[in-house]
């Protein structure tokens, strides 16, 4: 799809980053202009924009500005647009520390009901419940168990199947709790807002929203967030929020991980560097396609010259090592026919083939906690 980002902060920036990566064209636009997003948009593959310009050339628009500044955007903006283009709002209304109180917005318990009038346009509510770390770094394959689910509220059915399908592409499963009325249980001092949840964990929590308290459990929940002053990261953050309702998480995992030694055949040092960068260069994003299909969180490889000749060090971690094995000798995938083939011609190992011995066995795994 075209997407149009209008704002480019931890969460607009992100949400950009992932969307580009996942195939889809994104212009980013902030109130400073397409040169302060030069250097971003040359890191992450999406195009550097005016705000107009991202609007104009948008199948959906998201609007991922401070809350308290969706007033200020050009009023024609959405005006002139087709009817056929979605307009998502993923800002979250915070009076006490960012936005300063909206009267309007207090009457009304669902913000982005508010967002619809300064805009004229319908809108969709979604990406305002999860973290920039847990989008940029929960996503899963679809029928994983570990899949975290988002939730997204609006009036117009076809939006919804876009924003819907874009929650997808990124890696999460995507719960609709109905008409844009209800996104108020999606929004802070609610137990579905940044609390990582699956799809069953995350239905419950909209449920359990209650109306009655969610603004004064806002302003708690705010409250408790701020006081991890300003360098808390985001996880620090969602364990707050999660702890604060009570609510189990999927957000930390126990990875397998993967640690050997492949020795690389005479004269094909400088083909394996060629292939590292192949990986990581023009072909990053099939890289990073087929490591997600395979489950693959961390991979890991460096050149290690010792008198015996160069290797290469390995280390993965994954959810499931044999899996990940299994898929190297099966795939048919182009990218992953391309890499066994690299890796015969370079180590000599046919990993369309069993592994000639078993996997290494783990004698010690310290972690901190």
């Amino acid at each position: 799809m075209r997407i149009g980002m209008v704002g480019a902060g931890a969460q607009g920036g992100t949400l950009a980053k992932q969307l580009a990566k996942a195939g889809h064209e994104v212009r980013v636009a902030n109130r400073r202009g397409p040169q302060s997003l030069q250097e971003f948009a040359k890191q992450t593959g999406t195009i550097a924009s005016t705000v107009e310009d991202a609007a104009t050339h948008a199948e959906v628009i998201m609007i991922a500005l401070p809350f308290k500044d969706i007033p200020s955007l050009p009023k024609p903006l959405f005006k002139d647009l087709p009817d056929s283009v979605t307009i998502v709002d993923v800002s979250n209304y915070y009076p006490s520390w960012r936005d300063g109180p909206i009267p309007e917005v207090e009457a009304d318990p669902a913000e982005s009901e508010w967002v619809e009038r300064q805009i004229g346009r319908p809108v969709v509510k979604a990406f305002n419940s999860i973290t920039s770390d847990s989008l940029q770094n929960l996503g899963e394959p679809v029928g994983s168990s570990d899949r975290i689910a988002l939730p997204l509220a609006g009036d117009r059915v076809e939006d919804k199947k876009k924003v819907a399908k874009l929650i997808n592409d990124l890696g999460f499963d995507e719960l609709d709790i109905g008409s844009l009325s209800q996104s108020w249980r999606q929004q802070p001092g609610t137990p579905a807002y940044c609390t990582d949840l699956d799809l069953e964990s995350l239905s419950a929590a909209v449920n359990a929203a209650d109306r009655r308290t969610a603004t004064e459990k806002r302003e708690e929940q705010s409250r408790a967030i701020v006081a991890l002053g300003p360098n808390a990261t985001p996880l620090e953050r969602v364990k707050v929020s999660s702890l604060y309702f009570h609510q189990p998480r999927k957000r930390e995992k126990h990875m397998a991980s993967f640690a050997s030694v492949f020795p690389i055949l005479p004269g094909k040092t400088e083909q394996w560097k060629r292939f590292c960068q192949e990986m990581v260069g023009p072909r990053r994003s099939e890289y990073e396609a087929s490591n997600k299909r395979l489950g693959i969180t961390r991979d890991f490889a460096a050149l290690q010259q010792t008198p015996q000749g160069d290797v290469t060090v390995v280390y993965l971690e994954a959810q499931d090592i044999p899996r990940v094995f299994e898929g190297y000798a099966s795939s048919q995938e182009p990218f992953d026919v391309w890499y066994r083939e690299q890796l015969k011609d370079i180590h000599g190992v046919d990993f369309s083939q069993p592994l000639p011995g078993p996997l290494p066995e783990v004698f010690i795994d310290w972690r901190a906690r």
